[in-house]
């Protein structure tokens, strides 16, 4: 049965293989060639020939006509290549001249045609006319004009019909200055008289339809082209254009298909797929086909524009920034690009070069509605109310009755302070268009922002009326209750919201927060939950919800609804930094930093995003990075002295302080008040040895309210580097007055003892301590100055109360262990093991442990502890006699002996030293 089968399969094999004959002889493939050609497919018919060439490469006549082919395809390099390489082979054809100059027009090289293409050396006489007109051609390339119409005049005189020249001369005439249209036209019409199918004369003609806007006779002209060239793929691009400029989607689409056929690959099949994604909103995908076209013609300018406009439309800021501006370099005059550059100028903030590109826009197109607009929110930016209601008075003048403009007008004007004149244009809009139900919400809107809550609860009233399912209306109602403080009635009114659109994210949010303010904390979490039920994906209350969570409950959980909200909503910004910041609190910054950097593409200048990238950046110790991103921001932002401070300390954080002191110059610059700025160039002033700059400094904070005492630290500050230490003093005193820190407090008693007041500063910090028993800082120095001067009873008793605080601090146990040792307490040695246990590398604890240990009865283990501090520092005269004292205790009298008298050679002062005399003695 298997032998059966086979048999079967095998035949059929047979069958089939015999039933489509693969292989042609080369006269066949000849004669398909030119089938395909006559056909208009250029592309099957190159494949044929490149087939023949595969088999036998030396076919000169097969290589020849694959070079005409690629001049029909319009490819230049691969013509001449193949043209050039059958002449060198052998062959021969009386019109070569003219095939390589065809050439070589396609590739630009005019200078070539021009020295290469003599009229002289040609016999035909058609041959004549042709090379006439192909030497006009490239003298039109090397803009020489007049030439061209010398080369063209010389082919009519030859041959009066001569449909290339008659074009020539036409195109001549649209080059011209100024441009003869009338004569283009007439010249074309004799062309296209003389040879009806000369497609260059449709395509030419073409193109005068579309620029003077007659586009159905473009489209026409441009058919003529596909029904008579030989490859038709330019009259599909053209053609393609001209349809979607007539918005026929649809005919571009089939253009389309046609231009894949015929060139796949090509730059203009990725511009026409890229205008379709474009025309239909696919952003992305028209950024992606068009960024194809320009790399395959990277002077593809209309693909330019589109590509920038395209990204502009994704928020790409910088991707649009870069096309847009490359296209203006080539077209400098371009209304729309300049517009749309500007737009992008503007939300960097360089609000000069945004004005600069929008005076050249509406210099083309006075009357440009949105570049009227953009202009006013120029001047709005810079803060000019006259400049924007000028330009929003001329929009409304010539435009006087579009709703919009009149909108834009009142909001200017009510913002300006004149409601009685913004009303007024609200109401006029509204009336030029009573169904729009943006203008009854925006007046509705101003009405509660001027807290004018009984008419804005009228005006909603009729809006509920016209639009009772709509959950705007009623959101509003709820707000002018709220202003009314009809609470309950307000409540009532967010619960209708949620009936009518159930989950909606400002109802939720306002019911949620009218609960949270009455202390219903577990009511205005199940309000967000329920909404969450109904919108599980709606990132906004996700947001919502994680923000109560960080509040009022489980920072976890927080976690995880800013996650899923990230996760529902990859590209909003809100969740992902309320998580990036979560990780920058934890002590996570490159995780943080990942986090962030997946979005910085698509939000290239938004300021928040960029803020915090370069805290994660910081706190991740890439500093370069962070300082490049802080530039970046200062670009974006460049009037807000607070940007400027943080690069300012970054860059003071990296050592350069001539940059950290411009950065900073220039938050103080923007704002007199930045204290933090004031304080931080006054430490570059300190560091710099300019102690008087950085006084002049501190002083005006000083005049600051709320930072007076930072200026008097600061001041004082500037007098303890140069040891004036009474000034200092009485700076810390001011300081302290103002505002009684433990850093006022601490320093006031150091300046104090410097003065020789020691029993003053320690009365004052004594009496601070007592009014603060929290100030562990100010108890620790007090504590500290009572072992200095003697009094160990009272430096006890703070030292008790320090250890009670900080239990584990290894330097106050070890402190107190020496303070109850002098005392004879047994809890010494407690407390100075565990020192030694939680800081085994200090040689003064160590030295602590071991003396305390002579006591108790363990020489050995104490010469160990104290001779290895001893190593560690051995110029620690109490220290060196500790040593001896041990060395003594171990019954190594020799070796403490001469330790001792080492150590009292010569006359150094030391708290032990008439004890080291006194053993010294006993030895001796």
């Amino acid at each position: 049965m298997r032998w059966a089968v086979a048999a079967v399969l095998l035949a059929v094999g047979i069958v089939l293989s015999g039933c489509g004959q693969t292989s042609f002889t080369e006269a066949e493939r000849l004669e398909r060639a030119e089938a395909f050609r006559e056909q208009g497919d250029v592309r099957a018919a190159i494949i044929e020939l490149k087939n023949l060439l595969q088999d036998n490469p030396g076919h000169l006549e097969g290589r020849w006509r694959l070079g005409l082919l690629h001049l029909d395809a319009g490819d230049g390099p691969a013509a001449l290549s193949d043209l050039e390489r059958a002449l060198s082979q052998g062959w021969e054809s009386e019109d070569a001249p003219l095939q390589l100059a065809r050439a070589r027009l396609l590739q630009r090289d005019f200078d070539a045609v021009v020295e290469r293409l003599q009229t002289w050396r040609l016999t035909r006489q058609e041959d004549v006319v042709e090379a006439h007109v192909l030497r006009g051609r490239a003298f039109i390339g090397l803009d020489r004009l007049e030439d061209a119409r010398n080369e063209f005049g010389a082919a009519l005189r030859n041959d009066e019909g001569h449909a290339g020249a008659l074009t020539g001369l036409a195109r001549v005439s649209v080059m011209a200055e100024p441009a003869d249209m009338a004569e283009a036209n007439a010249l074309l019409d004799r062309a296209l008289a003389a040879d009806p199918g000369y497609a260059e004369a449709w395509d030419l003609q073409g193109d005068l339809h579309r620029a003077q806007e007659a586009l159905p006779e473009a489209e026409a002209a441009f058919t003529r082209v596909i029904e008579v060239a030989p490859n038709p793929y330019l009259g599909h691009y053209k053609r393609a254009l001209t349809r979607m400029a007539q918005q026929d989607l649809e005919g571009a689409a089939q253009d389309l298909d046609q231009m894949r056929r015929l060139g796949r690959n090509l730059a203009p099949t990725a511009h026409v797929q890229g205008l379709l994604h474009f025309y239909r909103q696919e952003y992305q995908a028209a950024a992606d086909a068009l960024e194809d076209a320009l790399r395959g013609n990277p002077n593809l300018f209309p693909a330019m524009f589109f590509a920038g406009a395209s990204h502009y439309a994704l928020e790409n800021w910088q991707q649009a920034e870069t096309y847009l501006g490359r296209y203006l370099r080539a077209f400098p005059d371009m209304p729309a690009a300049n517009q749309l550059l500007a737009a992008v100028r503007l939300r960097g903030g360089h609000v000069q070069d945004a004005q600069t590109l929008l005076e050249r826009a509406l210099a083309a197109n006075p009357g440009d509605a949105a570049a009227l607009d953009l202009m006013a929110s120029i001047h709005a930016t810079r803060g000019d109310n006259v400049a924007t209601l000028e330009v929003l008075r001329q929009r409304v003048s010539m435009q006087p009755d579009s709703p919009q403009a009149r909108m834009r007008l009142a909001a200017a004007l009510l913002q300006s302070g004149d409601r009685e004149a913004g009303f007024a244009e609200l109401e006029a809009a509204r009336e030029l268009d009573p169904e729009d139900v943006g203008i009854d919400v925006a007046l509705v809107v101003r009405l509660l922002q001027d807290g004018n809550f009984e008419r804005a609860l009228s005006e909603v009233e009729a809006l509920i009326e016209k639009h009772p399912e709509e959950p705007v209306p009623y959101n509003l109602r709820g707000i002018a209750l709220l202003g009314l403080n009809r609470v309950d009635d307000a409540v009532a009114t967010f619960e209708q919201t949620l009936n009518v659109a159930p989950g909606d994210f400002t109802a939720t949010r306002n019911l949620a927060v009218i609960r949270f303010r009455q202390g219903q904390l577990d009511a205005a979490r199940q309000i967000i939950e329920r909404s969450l039920e109904q919108r599980p994906t709606d990132h906004r209350l996700l947001v919502l919800l994680g923000n109560f969570e960080v509040r009022h409950g489980s920072r976890e959980r927080a976690i995880g609804y800013f996650t899923r909200a990230m996760e529902a909503q990859p590209q909003a910004l809100e969740p992902r930094i309320l998580l990036g910041r979560h990780y920058l609190e934890a002590e996570e910054p490159r995780r943080a930093l990942r986090l962030l950097e997946e979005v910085r593409e698509h939000h290239p200048q938004n300021p928040v995003l960029l803020e915090h990238i370069a805290n994660a950046q910081l706190a991740s110790g890439q500093l370069e990075s962070g300082i490049n991103t802080l530039r970046r921001l200062a670009e974006i932002a460049p009037e807000v002295a607070e940007v400027h401070f943080r690069l300012g300390i970054a860059q003071r954080r990296a050592d350069r302080p001539r940059e950290a002191r411009r950065a900073l110059a220039r938050a103080v610059d923007l704002d007199g008040s930045h204290a933090r700025a004031l304080l931080a160039l006054a430490a570059l002033d300190v560091e710099a040895g300019r102690h008087d700059d950085a006084l002049a400094q501190a002083r005006r904070v000083q005049a600051l309210e709320g930072h007076r005492a930072a200026g008097h630290m600061l001041e004082g500050d500037i007098h303890r580097a140069r040891e004036a230490f009474p000034q200092a003093l009485a700076a810390y005193e001011k300081a302290y007055a103002e505002t009684p820190s433990a850093e006022a407090a601490v320093k006031r008693f150091d300046m104090a003892r410097r003065t020789g007041d020691l029993a003053g500063a320690q009365a004052a910090l004594a009496r601070r301590v007592d009014d603060h028993p929290d100030d562990h800082q100010s108890r620790l120095m007090l504590a500290s100055s009572y072992i200095e001067s003697g009094d160990f009873e009272r430096a006890v008793t703070h030292y008790e109360v320090l250890a009670q605080h900080a239990p584990e601090n290894p330097a106050i146990l070890n402190n107190l262990a020496f303070l109850y040792h002098r005392q004879g307490d047994e809890r010494a040695l407690e407390l100075a093991r565990k020192a030694n246990q939680l800081r085994p590398e200090d040689p003064r604890i160590k030295d602590t442990l071991g003396v305390v240990l002579l006591d108790h009865g363990d020489p050995a283990e104490a010469l160990s502890l104290i001779a290895a501090a001893h190593e560690a520092l051995p110029d620690s005269s109490t220290i060196t006699y500790h040593y001896a004292l041990a060395l003594e205790r171990n019954d190594r009298s020799a070796e403490a002996a001469e330790v001792l008298r080492e150590l009292l050679a010569d006359d150094t002062a030391f708290d032990e030293r008439e004890e080291a005399e006194a053993l010294l003695g006993s030895l001796e």
